[in-house]
This record gives C-alpha cells, structure tokens and sequence, in this order.
C-alpha cells in the first residue's frame, strides 16, 4: 500500500491516529519525502478526518487534506458544528466562523494556531493577502496578489522562513512590497547551528571611546563568536511546522 498508493496509506494512518508508533508529523514528512502533496487543515475544506482530494496533474496521485481531528485541543463537537454550519457557503472571517458556527473562543484559537484560518484576506480586498515578515533589520508588509499566492501557497502556508523577489511601493508614508516570487528557506534557517564558519564580531576597549586608541592593540582584533550555538552543543535549528498542529 505505501509503495503504490502512498497517499492513501498517509491518510489512513494519520486517522488510525493514536496507532502509538509514529507521530503524525513523521507520517506527513515521510510521505512528503515520496511525493505525496499534503495540504493543511482548513475551516472550508477539512472535514474530522484527513481525506483525499484530486491534484490537477494526471498522474495517479491524489493530496491529503489533514483533517480537524488533527488540531490539538479542538473537540468533535466543535468541528461537527464547524462543517455542519458552513454548508456549501464557505466561511470568509473568523467572525463568521464564530456567529455561524457559534463555537467558543478557545476552539477559534485553537483553529488559529493550527493555520486553519489559509492569511489576512478581507473580503473587500478582491482575493489579495496581506503579510508581514521580519528579519534582524525590521518588519516589512507584503502584498501578495491572488495569481502569486496560488502558485506559492505552500510556501505562504508551511513556510517558516521565507525570500520574498518584487516590488517596493509607497503611498504616502506607508512602504510595501507587492510580491512576485517567494522562496521557502526553511532548510537554510535549520542548517545554521551546522554550518562550519562561525560568526565574526569585533570586539573593541572599553575606554576605545573616550581615549581612542592610536596603535594597534591585540584586544581589538576580530574575535570569531558563534552566537548561535557557542558551546557547539546544536547539530540543527529544528524550525516548527505550519502544516498542523
């Protein structure tokens, strides 16, 4: 079964869920390791357990959706409620979730921590996703257009670093990048503690500053520090998967 339909053996695994053996991430990153495209829990797609979905690419193959049962915390109840209020009129907010479904706060949070809310997408915004991503230097706030999203939705969903490629524009005071291209570089934030070259800071005097220093003086040259693992004790930084929770 895992050989010639790998996508049903990670789904039925996933909802045999507690089997005691593997943890669901390992199932998901097993069968994404074999080509088994796995989507996220959705309020408007998911149902209690994980099922199968067609791809768009004839080859045999179909995606996993994970399922509800998959976020920690949530109760059947809850998600009966979810599916059952939404129909075939799909949720547009987490207010709507919340006055159609009348579901507590907790189950919303939960839910929301889980990514099961797909990003910022108001509906008068015409299918345009706002996003905000921060680095060493600050914050910067992405446009991503629907067309773009579509063709980095995993990236935008699973990814937890990413490169963004595209446009800067300003209106005013308020500086933005309308997004072309997104990179998932996940592997590069998980390979730091790994890597060979350590982190070069320079190290100066104390009193550099009030009395200068005309001549060379061993203390200031360079020191090499690693300052993501000094004590070499990290073999990866292990980044927390976005696909469930």
């Amino acid at each position: 079964m895992k050989c010639w339909h790998p996508d049903v053996f990670c789904s039925a695994l996933l909802n045999a869920q507690p089997i005691g053996f593997y943890a669901p991430a390992q199932i998901v990153r097993d069968a994404q390791q074999h080509g088994v495209e796995v989507r996220p829990v959705c309020i408007n797609e998911s149902r209690w357990d994980c099922t199968l979905e067609p791809r768009g690419v004839d080859d045999g193959r179909l995606a996993v959706r994970l399922g509800l049962r998959m976020v920690k915390g949530l109760g059947n109840a809850e998600a009966a409620r979810l599916i059952s209020c939404r129909s075939n009129q799909p949720y547009v907010s987490v207010d709507d979730v919340w006055r159609r479904a009348a579901i507590p706060s907790a189950a919303l949070v939960e839910l929301a921590e889980a990514d099961a809310f797909v990003r910022q997408r108001p509906g008068s915004a015409k299918g345009v996703m706002f996003m905000t991503i921060e680095d060493e230097t600050g914050v910067a706030n992405l446009v991503i257009w629907q067309g773009v999203f579509e063709k980095n939705r995993r990236v935008v969903l699973g990814a937890g670093l990413i490169g963004v490629r595209g446009k800067v524009q300003r209106e005013g005071e308020a500086i933005h990048i309308v997004a072309q291209h997104l990179t998932d570089l996940s592997a590069e934030l998980a390979s730091v503690g790994s890597r060979d070259a350590s982190f070069p800071l320079p190290h100066g005097r104390g009193d550099a500053f009030h009395h200068g220093s005309p001549t060379a003086d061993p203390r200031d040259m360079p020191k090499a520090r690693n300052l993501v693992d000094p004590y070499g004790h990290i073999d990866e930084i292990r980044v927390r998967t976005r696909d469930f929770r």
